[in-house]
């Protein structure tokens, strides 16, 4: 499984993800992010909750990792993901991730869908749509470099569970947060940072990313 393909299984897990057709956050936002450590980085083991885990010895080489292993090269802002399905050839990923600074990081995630198709959360836009996940780990202090982050996705609401009797094959119902259109679009960055702060997930329900390494043999 490739890095961006892992991390979109992450992002639209669930239904009523924040979503956007144009970039909510730019370059300028990027002041003040966490700096991360330069690096081969791994998605959780077991991203699916129906996939077996994947276990990966990190002190082994990449190229001794299992296929199953979701990893991604990290470079001085950038990031490379396997170019195919074996092997530690790199690429640019198939995307854009931005990193915002901010008393919670919000992870700005750019996908491409070459077939247009109408915007909602449950069907991304196109040809591009933005996706958001956040996080609010912290270095040690000015000269370290996060090894580890958290991440939970940007939500455009909550569900209102439903009543007592009620089939349990009913959808619960979406209340949307303030700010939210019906297609789950933020109105403004101040709403969809609001948002990610009110989608925080408990601590054992966040996707765990850990560096592993300073290089891939």
């Amino acid at each position: 499984m490739r890095f961006f393909a892992a991390l979109l299984i992450l992002v639209l897990g669930g239904c009523d993800v924040a979503v956007s057709e144009k970039p909510m956050f730019t370059d300028a936002d990027t002041v003040g992010a966490p700096p991360l450590e330069n690096g081969v980085w791994l998605m959780p083991e077991k991203i699916e909750d129906d996939a077996s885990p994947c276990a990966v010895d990190v002190a082994k080489p990449v190229s001794t990792w299992p296929k199953c292993a979701a990893w991604a090269l990290y470079r001085n802002g950038q990031w490379f993901e396997r170019d195919g399905e074996t092997g530690i050839a790199t690429k640019p990923v198939a995307g854009s991730v931005l990193i915002t600074g901010g008393d919670i990081a919000i992870v700005q995630v750019r996908f491409d869908d070459p077939d247009g198709d109408a915007a909602s959360s449950d069907d991304p836009p196109g040809p591009s749509a933005y996706f958001f996940a956040a996080f609010d780990d912290k270095p040690v202090d000015a000269s370290t470099k996060l090894r580890s982050v958290k991440l939970w996705v940007a939500m455009c609401g909550t569900h209102k569970p439903n009543a007592p009797g009620t089939d349990e094959d009913t959808p619960e119902e979406l209340v949307r947060f303030d700010g939210f259109d019906e297609e789950c679009r933020p109105a403004s960055v101040d709403v969809l940072r609001a948002a990610a702060r009110m989608s925080r997930t408990p601590e054992t329900k966040l996707a765990h990313f850990r560096w592993a390494r300073a290089t891939l043999d």
